[in-house]
């Protein structure tokens, strides 16, 4: 991992929305936006424009 790497790592965790989310993927393995909408505090939108939402995002979440 570069520190380039690194950086946008802890960047997009220190986001709590951002690890809340995560921590519902790792917890369920996938989801829809809707989905976790009905269980998060945060709207279908919100979540579809969080970086590593998609694989075509370029968050440090896509491969």
């Amino acid at each position: 991992m570069t520190d380039e790497h690194a950086q946008r790592v802890f960047l997009a965790l220190a986001d709590p929305t951002r690890r809340l989310l995560l921590q519902q993927l790792c917890e369920e393995g996938s989801g829809t936006a809707v989905g976790f909408a009905t269980r998060l505090p945060i709207t279908r939108q919100a979540i579809i424009k969080h970086p590593g939402c998609s694989a075509s995002s370029s968050s440090p979440w896509a491969s």
